[in-house]
């Protein structure tokens, strides 16, 4: 208990002090029109990446900030860990969170210093996209909070960790925290309340894994179809908030990407939702979409970082746990 308070303490003081640099900073002079945001969510390597860059390097008026939390100055801290950015799940968070306060910040056109993107060489902005691949926990509570809308992109989970590994490397901090907290009580009773005993068993036979290569795999994959499950029971209770897109639809389907972004935005923005989309040329998704019979995929080929026995296995975990959709 005494531990407890002293970290709630230690928590509240950091938060404390980082406001105060950050009003030094910027002078608290957060005036002039602010923008309610629109968020895209995805982890990395799901594609968000993808969209985002199209965004900013178009030509038509939207401003792009790009993964604001990872080169905000001064640091921003979650945590003690070595992935700072990560967040524990929790349905709400304090209102004076930093969270919130960088992403009120980054949508007042005073605050220079945040801006990624100039919007002078495409004229006045119509609409303000936060991309994210960090913090992606705290989405329901900047939902609850901020009340803005969300784009969520979800991919095969096996074709993320392959690709995760391959640029990031097994050693990776990058969801290592996630993975402590996808499977606490707080996350498990609210997005799998009927079934996640499936869940922690699976992770149980993971760590059991005499190749430490192995576990870390089955561990990111069942983290990364986790926070994806999220995404989806997301988008059921907040419908008018939330629209939930496969990555292979960018390409395959991009009418879907038009009328996620027309859902997103007011009816003010539609002519520059059209000029985006006639301008930008989409690239063919190279990702395997495999298609599964029974426990075992027809063809169980290596992708990326994986073999073949790393995808079957990986594959077993998340049928044990009924999460795997295609």
């Amino acid at each position: 208990m005494n531990l407890q308070l002293t970290s709630n303490k230690y928590k509240n003081l950091q938060r404390w002090v980082w406001q105060k640099r950050v009003g030094r900073k910027h002078n608290n002079k957060a005036i002039g029109v602010r923008t309610k945001p629109i968020f895209f969510g995805g982890l990395g390597c799901s594609g968000i990446d993808y969209i985002a860059q199209l965004m900013k390097k178009s030509l038509v008026p939207i401003d792009v900030h790009d993964g604001p939390l990872n080169n905000l100055t001064p640091r921003l801290f979650f945590n003690k860990d070595k992935d700072s950015l990560a967040l524990d799940y929790s349905k709400t968070l304090p209102d004076d969170h930093p969270l919130f306060n960088i992403y009120n910040l980054l949508t007042h056109q005073s605050i220079r210093e945040f801006r990624k993107q100039k919007t002078s060489a495409k004229g006045q902005t119509k609409f303000c996209i936060i991309k994210e691949t960090h913090a992606l926990l705290g989405t329901e509570a900047l939902l609850r909070t901020m009340k803005c809308k969300m784009l969520l992109l979800i991919d095969d989970p096996l074709n993320i960790v392959a690709q995760q590994i391959d640029l990031y490397g097994l050693d990776s901090t990058y969801l290592k925290r996630e993975k402590k907290s996808v499977q606490q009580p707080e996350f498990l009773t609210r997005f799998l309340p009927n079934n996640y005993k499936p869940v922690r068993r699976a992770f149980y036979n993971a760590r059991k894994k005499s190749d430490p290569r192995e576990r870390v795999i089955i561990e990111r994959v069942l983290t990364v179809e986790l926070i994806q499950h999220m995404f989806r029971m997301l988008a059921l209770w907040y419908p008018s908030l939330i629209t939930v897109m496969a990555r292979h639809d960018i390409s395959s389907t991009p009418e879907r990407l038009q009328k996620a972004l027309t859902f997103l935005t007011d009816s003010s923005s539609q002519e520059v939702i059209d000029d985006f989309m006639e301008e930008v040329s989409f690239l063919t998704y190279s990702g395997d979409r495999r298609v599964w019979k029974n426990s075992w995929p027809l063809s169980s080929i290596a992708t990326g970082g994986l073999s073949s026995n790393e995808l079957s296995q990986s594959f077993k975990a998340l049928k044990t746990c009924g999460l795997y959709s295609v």
